[in-house]
């Protein structure tokens, strides 16, 4: 554990017997749970500096993350995902989606997001105990997928990015159980991981922008066609842009100018 301020190691944490392969911090900054190679979860204490209980389990873990209050957390392993009261030993949930999860994540205290090798985004509700909905993202494996709240507790703005080196940002409405693309665009890399630093106001600002592009969800196992936007058009043409000049369709060419070279 480090200080990042002046970068001094703090603590070094040991209990794993084998690789260390995933850790979450409590939203109280004093817990945190680690998964490993060695069929093992451990929850650390961060202010002891110590482990507080070691729970064999069944299988290897390849993640672990909270829920939004920390009152339950979610360990993915293959193409299943097990969901836990943070006092219990049994799992209160768990999903099989038929292929590997890439991906968890928590939208808020009952509803997980999933992402694996295919080309869909599916989503749980642990309270509930089944699937809230699923939506086609991308044309290949997602990766990875970071929610991000709004004002409205309904209301989420999501990232996603996939194999198809491809970064989108979706409006989902867990009421109306609907998936609505707002940007994409092709980093030209592929991608592994991705991380989202988004300040206060921002996703809400998002969501209310003019501009989205619909995709088509399942709901409950059916589909639905969801009502599309126009996207703004490029304000680019072939000329400026190999000459990498933005034209502005505002602008009038006077007479007698000369050709810009």
């Amino acid at each position: 554990m480090w200080r990042t301020r002046i970068w001094e190691l703090q603590r070094t944490f040991k209990g794993h017997k084998g690789a260390v392969l995933h850790f979450d911090v409590h939203p109280s900054k004093k817990l945190a749970l680690s998964v490993g190679a060695d069929k093992k979860l451990i929850a650390w204490d961060l202010v002891a500096g110590k482990y507080s209980f070691i729970r064999n389990m069944k299988k290897v873990c390849e993640a672990v993350v909270f829920n939004k209050s920390g009152t339950r957390y979610a360990i993915r392993s293959g193409s299943t995902v097990d969901v836990y009261d943070l006092t219990a030993t049994e799992a209160i949930y768990t999903e099989d989606i038929k292929c590997h999860i890439n991906d968890t994540a928590f939208l808020n205290d009952d509803v997980f997001v999933v992402a694996g090798d295919s080309e869909s985004l599916v989503l749980f509700d642990a309270a509930k105990k089944c699937r809230l909905m699923e939506f086609a993202s991308h044309k290949v494996r997602v990766r990875a997928v970071v929610p991000v709240r709004t004002s409205s507790p309904d209301s989420f703005l999501l990232f996603s990015c996939s194999s198809d080196e491809t970064v989108k940002a979706w409006s989902l409405q867990l009421t109306e159980k609907t998936s609505v693309c707002l940007a994409s665009i092709n980093v030209c890399c592929r991608i592994t991981s991705m991380a989202v630093h988004a300040p206060g106001g921002s996703a809400t600002k998002l969501l209310t922008a003019p501009d989205a592009e619909s995709v088509p969800a399942v709901v409950a196992g059916k589909k639905k066609n969801l009502t599309a936007k126009k996207v703004l058009p490029d304000v680019t043409d072939s000329t400026t842009k190999r000459k990498g000049i933005l034209k502005d369709p505002t602008v009038k060419k006077a007479k007698g100018s000369k050709k810009l070279e």
